[in-house]
């Protein structure tokens, strides 16, 4: 899965709205709750997230070069994600970029595919204009 979004805030803003994990419940509808294991926003970070579903996911920050690139690693027993997130400045903004690499163990791989389907189509028409409005209610100041 990969999209890529055009925000009207400064690159920094940008990065520290949508990497860090702890403030997913703030625009992403999908996420009720985060809880972070550890100290925020370093590699080897741990953040417990809670979906509106009732699932629970690990993630663990492996990579990071704030402001610019973060990627977390993680997910569940059966369901395993490597989430990379770059922000780069552009004229009136950033463009930040998901990338989502998913990967089944277990009976879950049988149906992979489906669950990715389920995953682009929540991230294309609920994650990602809700990221959006998010973004530009903070470049408004709302």
């Amino acid at each position: 899965m990969h999209f890529v979004v055009q925000a009207p805030v400064p690159p920094r803003v940008a990065f520290d709205t949508v990497a860090d994990f702890k403030r997913l419940a703030e625009w992403d509808p999908f996420v009720r709750g985060v809880e972070v294991e550890g100290p925020p926003m370093v590699v080897g970070s741990t953040y417990v997230l809670h979906s509106l579903g009732g699932m629970t996911l690990r993630y663990e920050i492996v990579e990071l070069a704030s402001p610019d690139r973060i990627v977390y690693a993680g997910g569940t027993r059966r369901g395993h994600s490597r989430d990379t997130i770059t922000v780069r400045p552009v004229a009136g903004g950033s463009e930040i970029a998901v990338s989502s690499a998913l990967t089944f163990s277990g009976w879950v791989r049988a149906i992979g595919p489906v669950v990715r389907v389920a995953v682009w189509l929540g991230g294309r028409l609920v994650s990602v204009p809700a990221m959006r409005r998010h973004l530009a209610g903070l470049a408004s100041g709302s």
